[in-house]
Parts: structure tokens; C-alpha cells; sequence
């Protein structure tokens, strides 16, 4: 953690001791306001000055876990909160267009199960996820 408190070779130790720890956290990012000093937490969610900075999991969502249970395949898909996710398959990779698969589901940060999807007809079946 960076942090420019104010003039230049002056004892910043009790300015970051004031900051760090703050809440019960072990670690705690701050940004400065170089006008006023004041630190602000960053991520404060109650603060509208707060910077927000989150790191976003939607490049996360992958298929995995694939496996077949008799017939049916069945597989696992990472959710986000407040997200809304599609399984959709093709017959054929030429195939032009995407069919979705009813019903949607709504993603609350756990990992879901789509399927089982039978296997018998079609025997070869090309899947993804969409999120919404």
C-alpha cells in the first residue's frame, strides 16, 4: 500500500498505523483526497466518493466438472450474484444458430449443475453457457 500523507521527509509511521487494521481487517486500501487528507476506504459501498475497484469473474465462467450419469450428461458452471445464465447447444458446429435450453438460471455465487441432457438423440451435442 502507497500512501503520500503530506510534506515531504515527515514521519508518515502514525498516519499509515491510523489506517491499517481499520474495521478488523488485516489489510485495508485507502485513497487519499490530496486537498483535505481525508482517507477513504476503497470499496466503501456506503461511501459515493469511494473508488470502486472490483475484479470482475465473468472471464471466469467456464464449463467443467463434464460427466455422464447412464444416458445423461450433466456439467458445472461457476455463477456471480445478481447474474442470469442460459445453457445453449448446437447439433452441429456449422449450425448457424444456438438453441436455448428453458429454463434460465439465476446465478447467486455458487457453482450449478445444467443437465442431465439426454444422450441417446442426438448422440453428439455441442454446449455453452451465456451470461446475462
Amino acid at each position: 500500500m502507497l500512501l503520500d500523507l503530506g510534506e515531504r521527509g515527515r514521519d508518515r509511521s502514525r498516519d499509515v498505523a491510523a489506517l491499517v487494521g481499520v474495521g478488523g481487517a488485516d489489510v485495508e486500501f485507502y485513497s487519499v483526497d490530496p486537498a483535505t487528507g481525508a482517507a477513504t476506504l476503497i470499496n466503501d459501498l456506503s461511501n459515493p466518493n469511494a473508488v470502486k475497484a472490483y475484479r470482475s469473474v465473468a472471464t471466469a465462467l467456464r464449463i467443467q466438472n463434464v460427466r455422464r450419469s447412464g444416458n445423461n450428461l450433466l456439467f458445472d458452471f461457476p455463477t456471480c450474484s445478481a447474474k442470469t445464465y442460459t445453457v445453449e447447444f448446437k447439433d452441429a458446429v456449422t449450425d448457424a444458430n444456438w438453441t436455448a435450453l428453458a429454463p434460465d438460471i439465476a446465478g447467486d455465487g455458487s457453482v450449478k449443475t445444467a443437465g442431465p441432457f439426454d444422450t441417446t438423440s442426438p448422440t453428439k451435442r455441442f454446449y455453452r453457457v451465456r451470461e446475462h
